[in-house]
């Protein structure tokens, strides 16, 4: 039976296919860093340009190591989680993806809690939420069969309306893709952001105010004014093309990292 049901989970993928999802997920998940950059220094979004190199960055610095450890991880989730496993082991299902977007957040943000808290928060009305769904899915199987469960294992061993038809008809592996996807973009946010929360290094333009340059799109440079002093982004932003720029001198200097502050309006 067991062989049957892997057989049905089983979909026959070409080469094409293959490379054709990895590209496009490649792109998505190096736009997707490139919108946490921007979030964070305060590039508007209309100005983010995705080119081959930034893809092939999305691929090693992002996808490689995030589905390498998945693939870890999910190696050694489908040995201990099955459906002759006891209720206890099969929470995993519930916990481990709220766990692991924690621990990311955690490896990401270096235990930079002002960033870490919205994740952690997710992950908790995430198992919060799982749970009422679990016990809400106890009492209506013991309604009826006219009993009230009242045992804590009864509730772990209740099915959550939300995951387990998915893992029922196409297995822990569509569960897991799914659950991965999921990850693999918030950890290329997270990682985007990060990048500018933890940048000391920019190339600076002083130009009557000290200018730092945030990203080269093609032939153009974005560039945004900075408080030295105070180690916060201005309100000021350039963009140049600097083929046709004469003159310019741009200095490498460890002066960061900045801070995007939006009420920062005197400068």
């Amino acid at each position: 039976m067991k062989s049957d049901q892997s057989e049905k989970r089983t979909i026959p993928l070409s080469d094409a296919i293959v490379i054709g999802g990895v590209t496009l997920l490649a792109y998505a998940l190096s736009h997707v860093y490139e919108l946490g950059y921007a979030k964070a220094t305060g590039i508007p979004n209309y100005l983010v340009e995705i080119g081959f190199s930034k893809q092939l960055f999305a691929c090693f610095a992002v996808l490689v190591p995030a589905l390498t450890l998945l693939s870890i991880f999910y190696g050694w989730y489908s040995r201990v989680v099955d459906p002759d496993a006891p209720p206890k082991r099969r929470l995993l299902l519930r916990f481990m993806a709220p766990v692991a977007l924690v621990v990311a957040a955690c490896l990401i943000y270096r235990f930079k809690w002002t960033e870490i808290v919205i994740y952690l928060i997710l992950a908790l009305v995430f198992v919060f939420s799982i749970q009422v769904f679990a016990v809400i899915g106890a009492v209506k199987r013991s309604s009826k069969k006219n009993k009230v469960m009242h045992s804590k294992s009864d509730i772990e061993d209740s099915p959550t309306t939300i995951f387990d038809p998915v893992v029922q008809k196409y297995g822990v592996g569509a569960f897991w893709g799914i659950i991965a996807i999921i990850i693999l973009f918030l950890v290329a946010f997270m990682s985007g952001r990060a990048e500018s929360l933890f940048q000391e290094d920019y190339l600076v333009l002083y130009d009557k105010k000290p200018y730092v340059v945030l990203r080269f799109y093609g032939d153009k440079a974005i560039l945004r004014g900075v408080d030295k002093g105070k180690h916060l982004f201005t309100n000021e932003i350039q963009i140049r093309r600097m083929g046709e720029q004469n003159g310019v001198i741009l200095k490498s200097e460890t002066i960061g990292p900045f801070l995007l502050k939006k009420q920062n309006t005197n400068n």
